[in-house]
């Protein structure tokens, strides 16, 4: 079987540029045939669990507003001040473990025993710890951007899961 076409609707639908119409010939022709190329087992497994969550029983209104309710309930004041505790406290205790440990084991790699007496090696170090620092910040932006995208996903599929709660 020539599986061109549907490897051309998976870019599509991966891009975010495929048509209902698309999608539902995606998800029938996964859900009908069993014998897919193994590159296509995820997105056959994919399309699987879209099916079957499509078979889920809807929920009540009475049982969703119940959970609306609760769920929009405010903390109370003394759990926001035990969280607003908690946040200060657990970042100190971990910097007390991790010195306790420095200490205890002076081999560890936070120790640092160089010291330069030399201004131009001085400077060479700093500039390579620096060219380090640069190159791992734009590792981990590129990490953020991506992140951020998927953040921005993930909150209109909350938007549109929203939406079909309330209707």
């Amino acid at each position: 079987m020539d599986y061109t076409k549907i490897r051309e609707l998976l870019k599509k639908y991966w891009a975010a540029e495929s048509d209902v119409a698309e999608e539902t010939y995606l998800k029938d022709f996964f859900t009908s045939n069993a014998d897919v190329p193994e590159d296509m087992f995820a997105e056959k497994h994919l399309f699987m669990t879209y099916q079957q969550e499509a078979n889920f029983p809807e929920l009540n209104e009475d049982l969703t507003g119940r959970l609306k309710v609760h769920l929009n309930k405010k903390t109370s004041f003394i759990r926001r001040r035990a969280f607003k505790y908690a946040a200060v406290l657990l970042p100190l205790v971990a910097l007390s473990y991790i010195l306790f440990q420095n200490k205890s084991n002076p081999d560890s790699p936070l120790v640092i025993e160089k010291t330069i007496t030399d201004e131009k090696q001085a400077i060479k170090e700093a500039n390579t710890a620096l060219l380090m620092l640069s190159e791992n910040m734009k590792d981990g932006l590129a990490n953020v951007k991506e992140l951020n995208i998927l953040k921005d996903i993930g909150n209109e599929l909350n938007e549109k899961a929203d939406q079909n709660i309330v209707k």
